[in-house]
Formats: C-alpha cells, structure tokens, sequence
C-alpha cells in the first residue's frame, strides 16, 4: 500500500524466519524473540535495528522453549493448543529450535552463570513503573546482546527511542557489519554524531 517495492512485514516466530534479508527490523521483540532476530541479521550479515521487550520471557529460552512458552515452540499452534488443551502439541514431537547461549557474550560469561542470568533478566523484567535497580538489570542484558554482536564482528550501540516517554522498554540496540551495505551510511551517522 505504501508503494515500498523492497521490503516485507511478516507476522511469525523469528526463529522460523528462513529468507535471506539485509535489514533486521524488531519491534517489542519479546524475551528470545530480540536474540532470535540478533541471530538471524547476524546470520546474513546484514545490519539491525532490535527494540527488545518483556526480558522476563528470556526463562522460557533457558529452559529450551520458545519466545512466549516453556513448553509451546509453534506460533502458529497457539489458538488450536488452547482450544484442543494441547493435544494437538502432545500428538508430535516439538520442533528443533536453534538453541540461544545466555549470556549471549564471553563478556557476560565471565560475570554471570546461566542460572546467574536468570535472575538477572527476571529483574530486568518490568511493565510501567520502574524501579533504578530494574532498570539496571535490563540495560546489563542489553549490553550483553550488544556485546554479543560486537564479539561476532559487528559495530553496535544501545540507544533510548525518544518520543516514547509513555514506553517504559524504550532500548534499541543498533548492530551493522563491516561486510554490509549499511556500513558506509553507519559511518556517515556515527560522523555526524561527533
């Protein structure tokens, strides 16, 4: 409808994602779903943008689930599971997911055990008002997605969307890779910034 020939929306688990992109755009990515589009942009070297959310939901990876679930790994499966009291889930074997390392950085593996992590991100976890300590905790798991790119080659940045006062998750994490298109005009914005 808006006339934009090079870029497409889909509405799906990120983790099922299989096409090839050069931009990885993630709003209100909750829990896994924010390193699940960190690792498929990372997959393609291609350059993202990741507004992450609901840190919380980062027990249900720890525990080999999905984005939403410790035990649901299909997006698609949701409203039959919870019409048919997941029977339909039950009758299969779950779907292989990639397997998502939290900490996500040597940095933070040599701070935090997994276990350590956990509560670190069940702290970070917050819907309205936040407490100092709250919003620590997510800035550290932030920094340790940033983190995480940058061991894997990418230059990276946290940034605070403004505009969205009324948005208490408002962290962006920005990641472009030298091999990508995107490096150059992440040159000229860095520049700019000076």
């Amino acid at each position: 409808e808006a006339g934009i020939k090079n870029v497409q929306g889909r509405v799906g688990m990120i983790e099922r994602y299989e096409d090839a992109l050069d931009i990885g755009l993630a709003l209100h990515a909750c829990g896994n779903a924010t390193d699940h589009a960190l690792r498929k942009a990372m997959q393609n070297l291609a350059a993202f943008v990741v507004s992450p959310c609901c840190v919380g939901k980062l027990k249900y990876s720890l525990k080999g689930g999905s984005s939403f679930s410790e035990s649901w790994r299909e997006y698609e499966d949701w409203d039959k599971a919870l019409k048919q009291r997941k029977s339909v889930l039950e009758s299969r074997p779950p779907p292989v997911l990639e397997e998502l390392q939290h900490p996500a950085s040597s940095w933070m593996q040599s701070c935090l055990t997994e276990e350590e992590f956990e509560v670190l991100a069940s702290y970070a976890d917050f819907h309205a008002e936040a407490r100092p300590i709250q919003q620590l905790c997510k800035l550290n798991v932030e920094i340790d997605r940033a983190k995480g790119a940058k061991e894997a080659g990418y230059f990276s940045c946290i940034v605070k969307l403004t505009g969205e006062e009324s948005y208490p998750k408002n962290d962006c994490i920005i990641g472009v890779h030298p091999n990508s298109a995107a490096f150059t005009d992440w040159i000229c914005a860095e520049e700019m910034l000076r």
